[in-house]
């Protein structure tokens, strides 16, 4: 009888291992492994970009998260500005949602697009939805501190803008709060592919 519970109590202790191990979530992923998409559209034209100015708002681990997005940006030759009126092209993240979500909830979010509220009903992928403005200026010229704010370009010597929502997709069970860095260089990478598509030949 004292074989049979413990042969019970080992099997017991097998599937709560195996159930708290497959509950317990990760936080590293390739940048590879994230399917990454888009809607909206950019007008930038690559050519004339230069330096950029990054700024990260909507999380609590803006820091980590906008040093990545610098990091994938100077990878491909760019200048990081330390303000925005020192930069060609001002590029402005919100981070409107970062955790597990269903596809149906991503496509919705793609399909209501830039500026739209992300509703959330399920958790079947890791997802993160941002939005992003694009400002493009005709020239760097020293002005406020208010050029941080970004509800008027119009004082920014700007040329023109763009919004654009993404949605990047991974398996569940990948920790998103921080936001993983892969996250931000495949998002990185997305938007240097669409600022490269627009470049004149």
């Amino acid at each position: 009888m004292k074989n049979i519970y413990k042969k019970y109590f080992s099997i017991l202790s097998f599937f709560l291992i195996f159930i708290l191990c497959a509950c317990v979530k990760h936080t590293h992923v390739e940048a590879s492994d994230i399917e990454c998409l888009k809607s909206g559209d950019t007008h930038v034209q690559h050519a004339h970009i230069k330096h950029i100015y990054l700024s990260v708002q909507g999380t609590s681990q803006s820091k980590p998260f906008l040093r990545a997005l610098q990091k994938s940006f100077a990878a491909h030759g760019f200048s990081m500005a330390a303000k925005p009126s020192a930069a060609d092209l001002i590029v402005q993240i919100n981070v409107c949602h970062a955790g597990d979500m269903k596809r149906s909830d991503a496509e919705r979010a793609l399909k209501t697009g830039y500026g739209t509220k992300v509703k959330v009903k399920g958790s079947e992928v890791a997802g993160l939805v941002v939005d992003a403005l694009l400002v493009t200026r005709i020239v760097p010229e020293a002005q406020s501190d208010k050029q941080r704010k970004l509800k008027n370009i119009s004082q920014r010597r700007a040329s023109g803008s763009s919004t654009l929502r993404l949605v990047l997709l991974s398996e569940k069970g990948v920790e998103m709060r921080p936001i993983p860095q892969s996250f931000a260089a495949c998002m990185g990478e997305t938007l240097y592919e669409l600022l490269e598509s627009k470049k004149e030949p």
